[in-house]
């Protein structure tokens, strides 16, 4: 039903049309340097509503590149996180999608969302993928490589998942598998974030990050 493509590398010169798949609608966050760029195929009988900058206005500052995507009851987050990233650039991108979640879970939004993924190409986040488990009340459930030795894309979800994701060989020039993952129909939500908003926490000192000991 939804597709998700990390490092799109589209930009203003790529019209819609050439991107079209027959059945789906298209959302997408085009780069604005080199490399990046975010594109999301959803079932064109699947309802959604993005969520954009005009409401979470750290999605326009941040270094990181945010698609949120409200589907129903499920707050869908598509992210890539550049290769190039530092510390700061690190946790602002952890600060952002606090926000996000917040604002997708508040009242003014309906209060209705239950089910939470996160997906994306992480790079050097993966370093804090402790904290965005925290924070989000959600786990990763990516357990193999996807670029060489390293799992640098990966997927959370704050539910109990029946099935786990799959491994596929990279399409095109990419140097990163595809992860297939069909979620199972009695999935139920996990922890706090049934209802209610994020908290946000500092958490430095709570969970190690390689950057703060000068490591890679």
């Amino acid at each position: 039903d939804v597709a998700i493509i990390s490092e799109s590398w589209l930009n203003d010169d790529t019209p819609d049309i050439a991107i079209h798949i027959e059945g789906y609608q298209t959302v997408r966050k085009d780069r604005d340097c080199q490399g990046g760029g975010l594109l999301c195929y959803i079932n064109s009988d699947i309802s959604f509503q993005s969520i954009t900058a005009d409401v979470v206005p750290a999605i326009r500052s941040c270094t990181s590149e945010f698609l949120p995507i409200l589907m129903s009851k499920t707050l869908l987050i598509a992210i890539y996180h550049p290769f190039w990233g530092n510390c700061k650039e690190h946790d602002e991108a952890v600060a952002c999608l606090t926000d996000i979640v917040d604002y997708a879970l508040s009242s003014t939004v309906g209060g209705c969302v239950s089910r939470i993924i996160l997906c994306g190409d992480f790079n050097d986040l993966r370093h804090q993928f402790q904290s965005i488990a925290n924070i989000t009340g959600t786990k990763p459930v990516v357990t193999f490589a996807t670029r060489g030795c390293n799992t640098l894309d990966q997927l959370f979800v704050n539910f109990s998942e029946n099935t786990r994701p799959q491994r596929f060989p990279p399409i095109g020039k990419s140097d990163h598998c595809c992860i297939f993952w069909a979620p199972g129909t009695a999935a139920r939500p996990r922890g706090r974030h049934r209802a209610g908003c994020v908290t946000r926490c500092t958490w430095a000192g709570r969970v190690p990050d390689p950057c703060r000991r000068g490591g890679a």
